[in-house]
């Protein structure tokens, strides 16, 4: 290795590097176990993959492992006998060259792949055990209201179930049925999203087949049904929200609109009896337009004589009497017989037929 590689590789160690395991905050020594060394080995994989310069420098096995660490596991974790302990030789371990700098490389990702082996869940009872372990609702707010579960919460939980079946290295697609895992994951939901999951079942083709449903495909309905809920209630908020506000404006303004018995004692209100009466509440309530300007004695005399200018009536014939100076309707002579009409005894007991006969059986 020339000096031109040595200060790559030392800039690149200064800005990305390997965690310890049992050392680092990522995976401190109170949280050393399977599944987590597991997770470990599979993390530092990829960054030696991603960073070569990287991979050339580091000593897996010795650096990048807490001896304590290492001890604790391979006492608990009967797999990880099988995993060697260090490099094949102290060349290999101190490669200078670039073929033992190459076959230390490819150990360090050997080793790694069978700790990833030895720690992950191998059996179909691990895999239901840890599966299980994953909470559903973890961490969840409850929306904005605080009482309802969120599309988020779903992907939350869909995440973890992902990163367990990547790091049971392929054991959990292959080991258990779709049945099997759709059915560990309908129970770790609450009944109304269990339900849900049914709702949402695709309906059976034409030739009534059922339909093949997975754990990741129940999840992703259940959460766009959810991401629905959660638009429709927005929507819904913001409208009660602004309907209120209005409610809330109008009654803040001093001059806003109001009812009429809310309001002061207005002049000019047309139809209410004058150009300068007042309406107050009680007037308002107890129907002024049929109390006032109401005119005093016979309404159609009133009114019609009112309503009609004085008229000269000198040359107008009754068609009764014959005589001058008012119509026939208004004959005094009309009303003077009217006044005797009808079934009425007069002094003498006679009962008066007509108006010339009542007046002579009084006189007899």
């Amino acid at each position: 290795m020339n000096s031109i590689d040595n200060s790559m590789a030392d800039a690149v160690v200064s800005i990305v590097n390997t965690d310890v395991y049992g050392k680092c905050k990522a995976y401190p020594v109170e949280n050393i176990g399977a599944s987590s060394f597991a997770r470990w080995a599979r993390e530092t994989l990829n960054l030696l993959r991603a960073h070569h310069q990287l991979a050339k420098t580091k000593r897996i096995p010795l650096d990048s492992v807490a001896p304590e660490a290492m001890e604790a596991l391979r006492g608990c974790v009967a797999e990880l006998a099988a995993v060697e302990k260090d490099y094949p030789s102290a060349a290999v371990r101190n490669a200078t060259t670039d073929a033992k700098l190459k076959e230390r490389m490819e150990f360090n990702e050997k080793w790694l792949k069978s700790v990833i082996a030895a720690c992950s869940p191998n059996t179909n009872t691990l895999i239901v055990d840890e599966m299980r372990k994953i909470k559903f609702g973890a961490g969840a707010t409850g929306g904005y209201t605080g009482q309802h579960w969120q599309a988020q919460d779903i992907m939350v939980y869909y995440t973890k179930l992902k990163t367990l079946e990547n790091e049971s290295g392929g054991m959990m697609s292959t080991g258990l049925s779709d049945k099997t895992k759709l059915e560990i994951v309908s129970f770790a939901l609450p009944l109304g999203l269990r339900r849900l999951i049914k709702a949402t079942l695709p309906t059976p083709g034409e030739g009534g087949e059922r339909v093949h449903d997975t754990w990741e495909a129940a999840l992703k309905r259940v959460a766009q049904e959810l991401k629905v809920c959660e638009d429709r209630a927005t929507i819904s908020d913001s409208i009660r929200i602004k309907g209120k506000a209005d409610t809330q404006e109008t009654k803040a303004k001093p001059n806003g609109p109001s009812q009429p018995w809310q309001q002061e004692p207005r002049k000019h209100r047309p139809g209410f009896g004058g150009e300068s009466r007042g309406i107050t509440k009680k007037k308002w309530n107890s129907k002024p337009w049929k109390a006032h300007n109401k005119p005093k004695g016979n309404s159609a005399e009133s009114s019609s004589d009112q309503s009609k200018p004085n008229k000269d009536l000198s040359e107008i014939t009754c068609f009764n009497c014959g005589k001058k100076g008012h119509y026939s309707n208004k004959c005094p002579e009309l009303q003077g017989k009217g006044k005797g009409k009808g079934k009425g005894k007069g002094k003498g007991g006679g009962k008066g037929k007509s108006n010339n006969e009542g007046k002579a059986d009084a006189k007899e």
